[in-house]
């Protein structure tokens, strides 16, 4: 049995009425300065953007044409959506659709993509491979190589809660890894009984999400991996899934085999971030975060942007949206949900 119990709303908004522009749709993720959701056309070279207007995808139009191969991954950074697409990372301006470049990282399959910060991380699914890529210097290294024997890997998520990366393998009980983001090293959380997973995300309460194609079918896992619980089936070949939101949020699902998306909206009930508020560097005072700690804060939202930086010790919550959090200090960092 799960830690946290999650009620679920199923909310299956089908947009199948704008199939003619889906075409493969293989990942999605969240522009939130636009309320737009985008989609990687995987078939056809595109980029899709959508609203999702009172619960229903609305307004489907095409951002970006002639990507190349794919584009398979995508992450949403500010303004900018960065998309996997052969062995290339390729950036478009999210409001205009305009290309800002092409960088040859020189994979075989870029698939699965993340960041923190400024450091993005991508997959290389056939070559079992790790890049790290600097949006400031426009650079790339390789950041880590799964040892020989391993399964193709696939889906990666940053995980703000516990500051390391989590990446989904491909095949017969295709395993779950953690990889350090101080030294790349890797280690296997669990080998599922699931066959292939393609894509993996978080909620505000620290739970994970997985899309498996063995089973078509979407799993909830506790913030340990165990217990998987089984909340949507009947899809088609989901892929690279996302959460946005805080609580309740929602889960996107493309479905690459049917060329539909879902949405799952999920709201979990409990709270596996509270901490002893004698050792926090901040408590809540009405209307006001209080931070303890003295010199230079950063407040970060769940997709790991910086949204607030400064030396006060007072801040309004009237300047953030409900959600998750994490603040970090010269002495430590924590979560916070608003």
């Amino acid at each position: 049995m799960t830690k946290y119990s999650i009620f679920l709303i199923l909310l299956f908004f089908n947009i199948s009425a704008f199939s003619q522009s889906l075409n493969g749709p293989e990942s999605i993720d969240y522009h939130t300065a636009s309320n737009k959701y985008l989609i990687s056309n995987s078939n056809n070279g595109q980029i899709i953007s959508a609203e999702n207007i009172n619960g229903i995808a609305s307004n489907l139009s095409v951002l970006v044409n002639g990507v190349g191969t794919g584009p398979h991954g995508l992450e949403v950074i500010g303004n900018t959506v960065w998309a996997c697409s052969g062995g290339s990372l390729k950036a478009y301006e999210i409001n205009s659709g305009s290309f800002l470049g092409s960088y040859n990282i020189g994979a075989s399959f870029l698939n699965g993509i993340t960041h923190k910060g400024n450091d993005i991380f991508i997959t290389d699914f056939s070559a079992k491979k790790i890049y790290r890529f600097d949006i400031l210097d426009q650079t790339h290294h390789l950041f880590t190589e799964f040892p020989p024997g391993s399964p193709n890997i696939n889906g990666i998520l940053y995980d703000y809660l516990n500051d390391k990366l989590i990446v989904v393998g491909w095949g017969a009980n295709a395993p779950i890894w953690e990889v350090s983001i101080s030294d790349s090293s890797i280690t296997n959380i669990t080998n599922t009984p699931h066959n292939s997973i393609d894509g993996i995300a978080m909620d505000s309460c620290g739970n994970y999400y997985i899309s498996v194609w063995g089973n078509n079918a979407i799993y909830q896992y506790s913030n340990n991996f165990t217990t998987p619980l089984i909340l949507l089936t009947n899809q088609n070949n989901p892929a690279d899934i996302h959460f946005h939101g805080g609580n309740p949020g929602t889960l996107a699902i493309p479905n690459s085999g049917n060329n539909s998306v879902n949405f799952l909206s999920i709201v979990c009930v409990g709270n596996p971030l509270s901490i002893n508020e004698a050792e926090s560097i901040y408590r809540i005072d009405n209307d006001y975060i209080i931070l303890t700690d003295i010199g230079v804060k950063k407040i970060y939202n769940i997709s790991g942007q910086l949204v607030w930086k400064g030396l006060e010790q007072r801040i309004s919550k009237k300047l953030f949206n409900s959600g998750l959090y994490i603040i970090s200090s010269k002495s430590k960092f924590e979560k916070i949900i608003l």
